[in-house]
């Protein structure tokens, strides 16, 4: 069983002094408009510092595929070598820790990369096509696009497209 900052005090003493030292800036808004995101680069560039960490849980699931705002706010985000998204991916049956989710770590920089495809993409494509398991744990680091990783996303949206349209005449 793995460890949580909710079920670890030496984890919950270092997550506290994070946010007691304002190292934590929690964020409301709906990401699919990317007025949140936004108003965050902004304020990075003001104050001159790149992102670090990005947590968006697992809400990615939820939007289906990446709206253009969200991909321009993403795209717009300063980054660093250090900046990094993490996330959790529902995967039942692909390396899911606790039974449901899948957890995985990227770079900003790999992220926007992403962003910049004009393809139909999701949370879960990017996932199963670019993730590097992180040996003797259940969490991987997603990497960037690549000619093969692309040739897959490309194989794979047609297999989707083909599947709904027979789906849609059967109805």
């Amino acid at each position: 069983h793995y460890k949580t900052w909710l079920s670890d005090e030496t984890l919950y003493k270092r997550w506290r002094a994070l946010v007691l030292g304002g190292r934590v800036i929690a964020v409301g808004g709906d990401l699919t408009k990317a007025v949140a995101l936004g108003q965050v680069a902004a304020f990075l560039k003001k104050i001159g510092m790149n992102l670090g960490v990005v947590y968006f849980s697992n809400a990615e699931e939820y939007w289906g595929t990446y709206h253009k705002p969200f991909r321009k706010a993403i795209i717009a985000m300063p980054a660093g070598s250090k900046s990094v998204v993490l996330r959790g991916t529902f995967m039942r049956g692909h390396d899911q820790a606790d039974n449901l989710y899948h957890y995985s770590v990227q770079s900003l920089t790999d992220f926007a990369a992403w962003m910049k495809i004009p393809h139909w993409m999701s949370a879960t494509y990017m996932v199963r096509i670019g993730k590097k398991l992180l040996k003797g744990t259940y969490f991987s680091r997603i990497e960037g696009p690549t000619p093969e990783r692309l040739k897959v996303l490309t194989d794979l949206i047609k297999k989707i497209r083909a599947q709904r349209k027979k789906r849609h005449k059967n109805k």
